[in-house]
């Protein structure tokens, strides 16, 4: 129950919160004076609380006090001015503030370049900055394969200018000229870094700057040819040729191949210089030009079709062998078909594409041949056909076949063997004949290039799925290149030749003699190139250091008593209508009492050596041994070749 004097209060505080048109009644914020009395330390329920007198006074006053929101406003405001103020500070008088996006990097230069083209760009760079930029360079970072414009040996995978201390407003200038090789097409990437230092301050800074350039064109062509269609097992030959665009020499040009599954490498000319599928093509001039050609056998199912591809370009290094940056790509596709009558060529037992016979030997030609239908061949023939002028017609000798020396043919069918008249299915065979060629000089004249041409065509007749008969045919080429004559001669003389000879004649034991050596080299028909000769000096001849004529590269090494004689590259027709190669040198024979009696050697065998730029086959001689015995000196007589007391 509540007491009369808290009822009377309840009543006095309700008339004091509601006005008289019954809205609250707001107390006006006020300060409460001070209050010097003290703190009552507990409650004391037996006195009254009454409301301050200033807290009664105005009510309407508080509806005048400031929004939340204005004060945050105007804190807002403060703080923004004051921001502003800061800012514009700091950018008149910012001491050593550096940003990035006040230094500009700018390239002016065209848009695209041909591989191989030196590409000339200028380059700015400003420092926009109230502050200087300290211990300044410019880094350049160029793409894979870029060579120096000065000197296309030299690679430039990365370069560096210094430029030192960029004050406030500087610009610095640079004009560089690389050179970039790449694929048609291709777009390559010149980057551009500034490092630089700002003043009290150890950290590196950079600003970098991307230059894309394209490759309108490739400094070589390179165009693949082959055959488009070919049998399971059959031969093939690609012929490669790359011609140089470039104004400029190409250093270290590199060829690569891949080779599709079911390939089987014969055999190239020029080697290759890396397992079988790279090749240094060497230092190609302006314009040049070079040709490979890749013979092989390709095997693989009846309508499937196998790619070849090539790359050429520059090493990593010289002396690499992995191409850096590749230049141009090739691919040449070729379908395998399986043949009615399969059909097979070998001279002397080898498959290859591009056969090498020497001139006057005589060569075994074996042809393998199968019904590959699953019906039988009737009334089937293989023939073969002869072509070239250096053909010795009395030295081909046919297996069973028939020769028909007036059109060069030889043929087999079944009047010569009788398992021609019905061929079963999957039946198969050989067939062989041999021949010989003429002499590579013809009327005083070495022919050039000499090549035979072997052509085998197979034919018969099957029943076709509609019964009717049905003509089937094959054929298969071989083109046999000739290699050239290179033959040496060596001779001894005493009594003529570029030196005066000296000593006894006959020789005598512990007396030295002298003698002239005279060897001489013929070609015929092929240049050849990185030819030798190569003799060895017994323990008892010395060598005297004389040659003639001087031009010639003779060599002796007194370890191995080796004399080499480099010719290098050798003409055709060198002898045949003009004089023969021929160089002469000296040499000192000291005989000893337990040689008296005999004709002892002065020379060793001396073997020439080289290689047939036609067909890339190894050719050379070798010539006797030279001893006292020295019958080609027109004063020699019988006698003077014995070594005497």
């Amino acid at each position: 129950m509540v007491r009369e004097e808290e009822k009377s209060r309840i009543d006095t505080l309700e008339k004091k919160l509601y006005t008289r048109d019954g809205k609250p009644w707001v107390p006006r914020r006020k300060v409460l004076p001070h209050d010097s009395s003290e703190t009552p330390k507990a409650w004391d329920d037996s006195k009254d609380i009454q409301p301050s007198s200033d807290f009664e006074k105005d009510p309407e006053d508080i509806s005048h006090r400031i929004p939340i929101f204005k004060k945050i406003f105007f804190v807002a405001l403060v703080f923004f001015l004051v921001s502003l103020c800061f800012g514009l500070f700091m950018y008149y008088f910012g001491g050593n503030t550096v940003s990035s996006e006040n230094i500009s990097i700018s390239v002016l230069g065209p848009v695209s370049v041909g591989g191989g083209e030196a590409l000339p760009l200028d380059v700015t760079i400003q420092n926009r900055n109230k502050s200087p930029l300290e211990s300044a360079s410019l880094v350049i970072t160029y793409p894979d394969g870029t060579k120096s414009s000065k000197d296309l040996s030299v690679s430039l995978p990365r370069e560096r200018d210094d430029i030192g201390n960029l004050a406030s407003g500087d610009i610095s200038h640079f004009r560089i000229s690389p050179v970039l090789f790449g694929e048609e097409g291709a777009t390559e990437a010149i980057k551009f870094s500034l490092e630089y230092r700002i003043r009290d301050s150890n950290g590196l800074f950079n600003k970098d700057f991307t230059y894309n350039v394209g490759i309108t064109s490739t400094p070589v062509t390179l165009t693949v040819d082959s055959l488009k269609e070919i049998n399971s097992g059959q031969d093939i030959e690609i012929t490669l040729t790359l011609v140089s665009n470039s104004p400029d020499v190409i250093n270290n040009l590199l060829l690569d191949a891949s080779y599709p599954f079911g390939f089987s490498f014969a055999s190239a000319n020029p080697k290759p210089i890396y397992q079988n599928h790279l090749w240094n093509l060497g230092d190609v001039e302006a314009g040049g030009k070079r040709t490979i050609k890749i013979r092989g056998k390709l095997e693989g199912q009846d309508g499937e079709e196998r790619i070849f591809k090539f790359n050429a370009g520059l090493p990593k290094a010289k002396g690499n062998n992995m191409i850096d940056v590749a230049f141009i790509s090739a691919s040449d596709s070729i379908t395998i078909q399986k043949p009615f009558i399969g059909l097979g060529l070998s001279l002397d037992g080898n498959t290859g594409q591009g056969a090498i016979m020497k001139s006057g030997k005589t060569a075994r030609v074996q042809i393998d041949w199968s019904n590959n239908l699953a019906s039988q061949v009737i009334n089937a023939s293989v023939i073969v056909k002869l072509t070239g002028g250096l053909i010795n017609k009395s030295s081909v000798i046919p297996e069973q076949g028939f020769y028909r020396s007036s059109d060069n043919t030889i043929t087999w069918d079944k009047t010569t063997n009788n398992e021609f008249q019905v061929v079963d299915p999957g039946t198969d065979g050989k067939l062989a004949f041999q021949f010989s060629t003429l002499p590579l000089v013809q009327g005083g004249t070495a022919v050039r290039n000499p090549e035979i041409r072997i052509e085998v065509s197979a034919k018969g007749t099957r029943t076709s799925d509609a019964n009717v008969p049905e003509e089937v045919d094959a054929l298969v080429t071989r083109d046999v290149k000739i290699s050239t004559d290179l033959n040496l001669s060596s001779r001894a003389v005493y009594s003529i030749g570029p030196f005066e000879n000296s000593g006894p004649m006959p020789p005598r034991a512990d007396q030295k003699t002298t003698y002239t050596v005279i060897w001489g080299v013929t070609n015929s028909s092929n240049s050849v190139s990185g030819a030798q000769v190569r003799a060895t000096l017994p323990s008892y001849v010395d060598w005297l250091s004389l040659v003639n004529p001087s031009t010639e590269q003779v060599s002796y090494n007194p370890v191995s008593r080796e004399i080499v004689w480099d010719l290098g590259n050798v003409k055709e027709n060198t002898g045949v209508t003009g004089s023969p190669r021929a160089v002469a040198f000296q040499v000192s024979l000291l005989p000893s009492v337990s040689q008296v009696g005999s004709h002892p050697g002065i020379i060793g065998d001396a073997t020439l050596s080289g290689t047939d730029d036609w067909n890339g086959d190894d050719v050379g001689s070798t010539d006797r041994a030279l001893t006292t015995e020295i019958v080609s000196d027109p004063n020699f007589t019988d006698g003077e070749q014995t070594v005497g007391q």
